[in-house]
């Protein structure tokens, strides 16, 4: 199972936290540790309270794969 969120832009801190917070209490619900956030350019990963994996991914990477 992939959770997978979509947000045009994450430069706003504010944007940021409720993207990872949304993802990450699915994947609590659904016992997931891995997200996948889509965004028009970023490219990077993070790792979220020790556990808890937020992959960008730009929409042409994603729409490629």
């Amino acid at each position: 199972m992939k959770l997978i969120q979509v947000c045009w832009n994450i430069e706003d801190q504010n944007t940021l936290k409720i993207e990872i917070d949304s993802l990450k209490h699915t994947g609590e619900k659904l016992n997931v540790k891995e997200g996948i956030i889509i965004t028009f350019d970023n490219e990077k990963e993070d790792i979220v309270d020790g556990d808890f994996v937020v992959k960008f991914v730009p929409a042409f990477r994603f729409l490629l794969t």
